[in-house]
């Protein structure tokens, strides 16, 4: 029968039983120190003891081999046959005792016998850097994500770190274990091979091994033993790269609004020249000019925006302006008395207005005119017209234009003192005129607040261009129709056209007004590129603010600047004495805000006339601290350095590293040793190599030897056994 062939694997146990049929043969690999049985069926068991029974095995052996994995020593084979129960075992012929080894078993010999294995864990370590940067860098300054089970950005920064750790872990322990062997190339004290060893294995071991370093020379071991408790802290630190802050990310669910306006006609006409001002619109005047918003956006009262925080696009909107210089060259000092008066505007002029001329410091009463003055009037208001050729204030189509005259106090005057009567004072003067106007604002709401910036603005033209004012010319309006407007904050051509379309539908002149007759040439523009102001809303506000400043005055019977009688608005603008260029300016700025404010509130508006924003949901967002990302990087290139500098001091190839089968295949072998026995306390053991020196080398038969050993002064050591 032909035999049936076993083949060769490593023989662990100390005894293999064969089972045979009742003719058979079996081959078998065995390994030194081991025994066979075999067992048939006529004969239950035949052993050999391949030590003593099958000498052919000692002597047959190779010259020349050893235990390293360099130049191993076959194992024997040995061949077994049974015929019709009886036994034979015989050393097989030459050649039968080389290993098979398959693919994975030679791969995994390659990962033993050299320091692949390490420099893929420090490539892998490399990796989970690289992912974990590239993964913090895709979630810089992005929201949260909202993922199962609470997980967190930290949560997954904690997963790369610990993967990162254990990657470093692995090759420092390895690295450690390896000048092991290094440290005991010289003789050594047999007592640090357990501290080495330790080192390896947790951190009270390598805060022994460097303690274990003061005055000893082990250094490459006492970098590695640092880089790994450094290493340690690689996690804690990790969690300050994430930093968490309040951020906001746009709702799909909800839009803001603010108002604004292309046309505003409200008011009612009571009688031909005489006109209703809107409640809403004189509350807003009011307001102004006694009670004005810190800011100018805050006249704004309706708008829209959910969460409180909202972004919205550039819009322009119907409003209206302001402008203010000073006269001083028309003040007039009195030739017969004290005090000042303001030329303007002809005592009768031709549409038959009664006017008297601005007058401050008067000091004696006259009977006259129409009016008896006190001793002192400290501030005079009236109306005039804003398009005087010769003063040069004409770049705009006024709706209305006052002038004031006040009797300021002298800088050198102590106010504090509250004694203003006998103050030096001086005359000033400044006129200030409000028109419409097209205002373009970029805005944004934050915590509810709104705030808005002017960016730019431009005159509108009356319709009618020979009008003096609007009292005095019946349907006088203002309206202008610009090249390009906004839209959902991109700007885009208005596309006039000859004829009205679908888009063009409101009617305009060659002067960019509205026509005022039938006959007049019109081009057509889309809505929302035409701003006009009615005329009954006009002619209401010109005679609203007429009646609060024109030919009105503020008085005091003794000269103080702070006892005044008159209308508190005009005390406003006085500012006790101290008004000037600034003071009128930031006045009528308010004024004209405010007007702006309730034009765009309570106007009549365009198709596209709210400007449409954006609200903002209030979020957990993700900032990236890369500074803290250092010690991450510093470990992993100390690291590498460390496997480099361990690998450079030994070989690539054969190095034992943190092996503990070196230790026993070539243990010490000396009559110092024989007193210990495997029941000994593990303390008698570390006591005993304490008072042994061991050394490393290969004799002249380059047979790897540990057992040279010198046996200091003291070897009595007591020991204690464990009981039996």
């Amino acid at each position: 029968m032909f035999p049936r062939r076993v083949h060769s694997q490593r023989v662990a146990d100390t005894e293999t039983e064969l089972p045979l049929g009742g003719n058979s043969q079996i081959a078998y690999f065995i390994g030194r120190d081991s025994s066979i049985t075999a067992a048939s069926a006529p004969h239950q068991e035949r052993a050999i003891d391949l030590n003593q029974d099958a000498a052919f095995l000692a002597h047959d052996m190779p010259s020349g081999c050893n235990m390293s994995r360099d130049n191993p020593c076959p194992a024997p084979f040995i061949e077994a046959r049974t015929d019709n129960g009886a036994f034979e075992a015989n050393k097989a012929e030459e050649g039968k005792g080389e290993r098979y080894k398959t693919r994975f078993q030679r791969f995994d010999l390659f990962l033993t016998d050299t320091w692949a294995l390490e420099v893929f864990w420090c490539l892998l370590a490399f990796a989970f850097l690289a992912g974990m940067s590239t993964f913090l860098a895709a979630h810089q300054g992005a929201p949260q994500p909202q993922w199962p089970y609470g997980i967190s950005i930290n949560t997954v920064v904690s997963l790369f770190v610990s993967a990162l750790v254990g990657a470093l872990g692995s090759v420092l322990s390895t690295c450690i274990g390896q000048t092991k062997w290094q440290w005991f190339a010289s003789p050594r004290v047999l007592s640090d091979i357990e501290t080495f060893d330790g080192a390896t294995r947790d951190i009270w071991g390598k805060l022994q091994l460097l303690a274990h370093s003061c005055g000893r020379e082990h250094h490459l071991a006492n970098c590695g033993c640092l880089i790994a408790l450094g290493t340690l802290a690689v996690g804690p630190f990790s969690q300050q790269i994430v930093q968490y802050y309040n951020c906001f990310s746009v709702s799909s669910s909800h839009l803001a609004w603010l108002p604004r306006v292309n046309n505003y006609t409200a008011g009612s006409r009571v009688s031909p020249g005489h006109s209703q001002l809107d409640p809403r619109m004189a509350s807003a005047i009011y307001t102004g000019i006694l009670d004005p918003p810190k800011t100018d956006a805050g006249a704004i009262t309706s708008f829209s925006c959910d969460s409180g925080n909202c972004t919205l696009p550039q819009f322009s909107t119907l409003g209206m302006c302001h402008s203010c210089h000073e006269i001083l060259e028309l003040i007039h000092a009195n030739e017969s008395f004290p005090g000042y008066w303001l030329d303007n505007w002809a005592e009768n002029p031709s549409w038959n207005w009664w006017r008297e001329d601005a007058r401050v410091g008067w000091t004696n009463e006259s009977s006259t005119t129409h009016y008896t003055y006190t001793p002192y009037t400290m501030l005079s208001s009236r109306k005039t017209l804003g398009f005087d050729p010769s003063m040069g204030d004409a770049p705009f189509d006024d709706l209305i234009t006052l002038d004031f005259l006040t009797f300021n106090i002298d800088a050198t005057c102590n106010t504090t003192m509250g004694d203003t009567e006998t103050c030096s004072k001086h005359p000033w003067a400044v006129r200030c005129s409000l028109y419409p106007c097209i205002k373009t604002f970029n805005a944004n709401i934050t915590n509810s607040r709104l705030s808005e910036n002017l960016t730019s603005y431009f005159p509108m033209k009356k319709s009618n261009i020979s009008a003096i004012e609007v009292t005095t010319s019946e349907n006088l309006t203002w309206s202008y129709a610009v090249n390009t407007t906004l839209r959902h904050g991109q700007r885009v051509d208005c596309n006039p056209s000859s004829i009205p379309t679908t888009t063009n539908t409101v009617p305009i002149t060659s002067n960019r007004t509205s026509p005022i007759s039938s006959n007049e040439t019109v081009t057509w523009y889309p809505q929302d590129c035409v701003y006009s102001l009615g005329y009954p809303a006009a002619l209401g506000i010109n005679q609203f603010l007429s009646t609060l400043f024109d030919v009105n005055s503020l008085e005091s019977h003794n000269g103080s600047v702070t006892d005044l009688f008159g209308d508190h608005w005009l005390k406003t603008f006085y500012k006790n004495g101290m008004a000037n260029f600034s003071t009128a300016d930031t006045y009528f700025g308010s004024l004209a805000a405010t007007i702006t404010a309730s034009m765009r509130q309570t106007g009549q508006t365009a198709l596209l006339a709210d400007a449409i924003g954006s609200v903002l949901q209030s979020e957990t967002c993700i900032r990236i601290r890369w500074p803290w990302l250092t010690l991450p990087v510093f470990f992993v290139l100390a690291t590498l350095g460390f496997l480099i500098s361990t690998i450079m001091s030994s070989a690539w190839r054969g190095a034992w590293k943190s092996s503990f089968l070196a230790a026993v295949f070539f243990g010490a072998h000396n009559a110092g040793l024989e007193s210990l026995e495997p029941q000994s306390l593990q303390s008698d053991i570390i006591e005993t190599a304490k008072h042994i020196r061991v050394q490393l080398y290969v004799n002249q038969q380059m047979t790897p030897v540990n057992s040279v050993i010198n046996i200091e002064a003291s070897q009595n050591v007591n020991l204690t056994r464990l009981p039996t």
